[in-house]
């Protein structure tokens, strides 16, 4: 149903109503459910408008009702595989060990446990996205649910966008982390970067996570935005079918191994 609709809503008059529009940036706090206090602070953030819950969490579904509540986009922060650190995913994960009826469960389950959900981005994942055949699976779960898919790009290798696109699922790839490194600097040059690209390609994607670092940064910066705007992930997909259906834009994602 996203996707036939996306598909509909896409004609040159549309995107050229989008392009005229102010730049578009789309942020997406990760990681989310464990640690109140800060969860807490990370949604109260102005234009904060996408929350990627972990499952299974101790406050996932209250910070789910909360933000539904307050008009933000809710996400499924799954957790997948990675090649190495798997004692971090945390439960719910998606692995290679799983056979196909398994794997479809785990999903299911973790789908169940975040209420409101519209997408679903990977926790982790550098393994899982790299494999065909999982990826698949994961994206026909995705149709069945009617949710969209945000490929955090842990990898380089990742084919997750690729699996997507052939199963006709509305999906999007991050452009940038802020806070791979947790300094104020690092967090501050991805930020800037992040808007660079918002403006000389008319909407960008970054992830952050609720760290300290990152806080104090968005804090002080969210607040100073004049000519861009802060959007859901919903609402950069139809500019992402502009994109490929016209050809305005190019990709900058990068890759950070998880």
């Amino acid at each position: 149903m996203l996707a036939l609709l996306f598909t509909a809503l896409v004609s040159v008059d549309v995107c050229q109503a989008i392009w005229r529009l102010q730049p578009a940036l789309a942020l997406v706090v990760d990681d989310l459910g464990y640690r109140e206090d800060y969860d807490q602070r990370a949604v109260s953030l102005p234009g904060i408008r996408n929350l990627a819950i972990l499952p299974f969490t101790p406050g996932g579904r209250s910070l789910a009702e909360s933000g539904h509540q307050l008009g933000k986009e809710i996400l499924l922060h799954l957790p997948m595989q990675a090649e190495k650190h798997n004692q971090s995913l945390g439960p719910g994960a998606l692995s290679e060990e799983l056979d196909h009826a398994a794997f479809g469960a785990a999903f299911r389950a973790a789908a169940a446990n975040i209420p409101h959900v519209r997408g679903v981005n990977n926790h982790m994942g550098s393994r899982l996205t790299t494999d065909p055949l999982r990826m698949a699976w994961l994206m026909a779960l995705l149709k069945e649910q009617d949710l969209y898919f945000l490929d955090s790009r842990t990898t380089a290798a990742s084919v997750a966008a690729e699996q997507a696109e052939q199963a006709h699922l509305p999906f999007l790839v991050r452009d940038f982390f802020l806070d791979h490194v947790r300094t104020r600097e690092h967090i501050l040059e991805q930020w800037e970067q992040s808007l660079e690209l918002a403006r000389s390609r008319g909407f960008a994607l970054a992830l952050a996570h609720p760290h300290p670092e990152t806080l104090a940064v968005l804090t002080s910066e969210l607040p100073r935005l004049e000519d861009i705007s802060l959007v859901k992930v919903s609402e950069l997909l139809l500019a992402r079918e502009c994109e490929a259906s016209f050809g305005r834009g190019t990709d900058s994602s990068q890759a950070v191994a998880q």
